[in-house]
């Protein structure tokens, strides 16, 4: 009989400390909700001046940029490169923040007439980070420069075989830590030279290229503006579950209104196909619409398709592109679906997974590609961490997530002699693993793992911003909460809770994952919507007296009407 192992360990709920009198001074001073008074003290924003700073912007003159003498380098590099009419070889990378880095960089580079050449790896063939077939790119365009991004700063074994051979200038636009041997570069612009309160210590590269781009600009006295490019500056640092601090939450915000009138024709034709009619893009947008598709092209196929869809200059060239995105990430959803359905069978039908503290699940040929998704979804599940292994052929690729309070490289690292390669950090890691060595490196993990992971490390903990009445979640709180975006890393989209709410009507719907429901108030006159994802396996819930969820309030775009709308994350 199947055992349900999901409920074992619930998410814990836990209310800020509520300042109901402060919160009501801020308002007062701010004229602005008290609501939203309460959660910045609940982010550490304690005073009017912080209160202020947050929800408007930096003084950009007096804020701290990359050091100089980099930004020179870099950029003289390139503008002598044009003048010579050399050919300039840009090595991207295939997530969203390597896609979006690559287009700015061609975008901007093309506009300035150099000789521009791209490449952006292949997951499959040439792996994580710059690989050795560099080499032969440079030999085969004529390059005389190299711009590596998101990657380079940890390949001296490459780069410098490559200088040596080819007298190749090297420029590294990368956040990646700084080894101890560094390349050979000509110049380098990395945020991790960079104090960690440093105006600039948490960019992504997308925003490290647009300093290069804003420096070039500014130092050669350009007739062109910046600004524009923050569009794809904004969506890879989203994409990218960058930091949301100094330039990062300046970017974001700067950039999410050039990314929703966008005149990128491929933009356009993404969130067309997306059926995305809003007006105004929000963070979320960026994560759960635009990204996902952008990354369905690295994870089935090839980055390149989603570089050419942002590059596209015209709109049936946009409009072909995005239709194999959106085919792409069709696929991507259904082999996430079939793989997700695969490893809950596993666990559900089989008791002894109950008293694992990690759960191993492998099988043959299985996407490499999406097995990191449905690990993280099997995580929210059931609230362990998560390894799944796919086998092609003897060789299996494993992803693996993590939760609560689990350093998981920790707990992999114990079985490190099982593996052919291993690489991550607390909270993801993968590998690779021959099959014959399946079975003792499970047996091994989870006999390491009991004494490594206690039921407190994996009890998630939400953090619950305020209690609120039904009659509060209108339109107008919906959009003032908007004031507090960018939401991400470091600034939570807020979470709020109530038990005050009567089910009128609630539906699974998607692909059966989803609940979608309809409420009211406790006096039938205010109506309001519901959207669950992930929780239709809680929807019994709803019927049980005195139910309570927490949510977020957003706004639902449709048919040009726009309707305050609960994001719910969790029900008990």
């Amino acid at each position: 009989m199947p055992v349900l192992v999901e409920e074992v360990i619930q998410k814990r709920w836990r209310l800020h400390k509520q300042h109901q009198g402060t919160a009501q001074k801020i308002s007062e001073h701010l004229n602005i909700h008290p609501l939203l008074c309460q959660i910045l003290l609940n982010r550490n924003i304690t005073s009017l001046d912080k209160a202020r700073l947050f929800l408007g912007e930096p003084d950009l003159d007096s804020v701290d940029y990359f050091d100089q003498a980099a930004l020179e380098a870099s950029v003289s590099v390139v503008f002598e490169a044009i003048e010579k009419n050399q050919k300039i070889l840009i090595y991207g990378d295939y997530d969203v923040d390597g896609i979006t880095s690559t287009t700015l960089l061609v975008d901007f580079l093309k506009q300035i007439n150099a000789n521009v050449h791209f490449f952006i790896p292949n997951r499959f063939e040439h792996g994580y980070g710059l690989h050795v077939c560099v080499g032969d790119l440079i030999l085969q365009t004529q390059a005389t420069v190299l711009i590596t991004l998101d990657c380079g700063v940890s390949s001296k074994d490459i780069i410098d075989p490559v200088v040596e051979k080819y007298g190749t200038k090297v420029i590294i636009l990368d956040h990646h830590k700084i080894p101890d041997e560094l390349p050979n570069f000509d110049a380098m612009l990395n945020p991790k030279t960079l104090h960690p309160s440093h105006y600039l210590a948490h960019l992504c590269t997308a925003g490290i290229v647009y300093e290069f781009i804003k420096f070039y600009i500014q130092h050669y006295k350009l007739d062109l503006k910046s600004e524009p490019f923050l569009d794809l500056v904004a969506l890879g640092t989203v994409a990218d579950i960058a930091k949301l601090e100094g330039a990062n939450r300046t970017y974001i915000k700067r950039g999410l209104p050039f990314l929703s009138r966008s005149h990128r024709p491929g933009i356009r034709a993404l969130l067309e196909r997306a059926k995305c009619e809003k007006s105004v893009l929000t963070t979320r947008d960026c994560g759960f619409v635009i990204a996902p598709r952008l990354n369905a092209s690295g994870r089935l196929a090839s980055a390149l398709l989603g570089v050419e869809l942002l590059l596209s200059d015209t709109v049936p060239e946009a409009d072909k592109r995005s239709h194999q995105l959106e085919a792409l990430n069709q696929d991507r959803r259904e082999i996430d679906l079939m793989v997700f359905k695969a490893c809950v069978a596993e666990v559900e039908g089989h008791p002894e997974y109950k008293d694992h503290p990690i759960l191993v699940l492998s099988g043959k040929e299985w996407h490499s590609g999406v097995i990191g998704i449905t690990a993280a979804k099997l995580v929210d599940k059931y609230s362990k961490p998560v390894v799944i292994v796919s086998f092609a052929g003897n060789i299996g690729r494993a992803s693996a997530r993590s939760v609560g309070k689990v350093d998981l490289y920790e707990v992999l690292k114990t079985c490190k002699p099982y593996f052919e390669t291993f690489g991550g950090h607390k909270e993801a890691a993968g590998f690779s693993i021959k099959e014959e060595k399946m079975a003792a490196f499970k047996e091994a993990l989870i006999k390491n793992s009991i004494p490594m992971i206690t039921p407190q490390d994996l009890q998630p903990i939400v953090n619950i911003d305020a209690e609120v009445d039904p009659k509060e979640l209108t339109l107008d709180l919906a959009e003032q909460l908007m004031l507090l975006e960018p939401f991400g890393q470091g600034n939570p989209q807020p979470i709020l809770h109530t038990d005050k709410l009567k089910l009128i009507e609630c539906k699974a719907v998607g692909t059966g994952e989803h609940v979608k429901t309809t409420f009211s108030d406790e006096t039938g006159r205010h109506i309001i919507e519901g959207i669950g994802f992930g929780l239709s396996h809680k929807m019994a819930l709803f019927n049980r007296p005195g139910f309570s969820v927490i949510f977020h309030l957003s706004i639902n775009e449709w048919k040009g009407r726009r309707l305050p709308q609960l994001e719910i994350v969790d029900i008990k």
